[in-house]
């Protein structure tokens, strides 16, 4: 087999392994937007830092091919970070304040205030969403954390209005 045939044989495995990844990342994102639970997990697999270097050998990051390398990257960050976001969002959504014997969902602290003219009862809420806060603040910053650490240690190249940056 030529040198040719091989990273074209390269290429191909690639792009039909992504394209089962991205379809179902866009499967489950579609999903959970809808407000079903992911009810199977049918991820292909993970994706490490040597996988998407050989994408990159692959492929490169210029032009229509460089998009399947970016897309790599994208599911690899994905990976990485999602698992420390579900933790938040699962706090999130059961998350409340109690208000006058009344329970506030926290997704719904900003429209109870501008419907509510009791300014005690705003105050009360302020109190409590403070503390609900203080108490997510953890995971959102571990959210942060965990992309940020990707983002070091894979030396992904960002490429801003033409010009290549590396994260050191």
């Amino acid at each position: 087999m030529t040198t040719s045939q091989l990273q074209s044989q390269v290429r191909s495995e690639w792009t039909e392994k992504l394209l089962a990844m991205t379809k179902e990342m866009r499967r489950r994102d579609l999903s959970l937007h809808l407000g079903s639970e992911q009810t199977r997990n049918d991820s292909p697999g993970p994706m490490d830092l040597a996988d998407v270097e050989e994408i990159k050998h692959a492929f490169g990051t210029a032009g229509f091919a460089g998009r399947v390398y970016y897309q790599a990257v994208d599911y690899f960050i994905r990976s990485k970070v999602e698992p420390f976001q579900a933790v938040l969002n699962t706090w999130m959504r059961g998350a409340k304040a109690k208000v006058n014997a009344r329970d506030v969902p926290f997704a719904e602290v900003i429209t109870w205030c501008q419907e509510t003219g009791d300014n005690q009862a705003r105050s009360s809420l302020a109190k409590e969403v403070r503390s609900i806060c203080a108490f997510l603040a953890p995971f959102s910053y571990d959210s942060w954390k965990a992309l940020l650490k990707v983002s070091i240690h894979a030396h992904i190249v960002i490429s801003t209005e033409g010009r290549n940056l590396k994260c050191p």
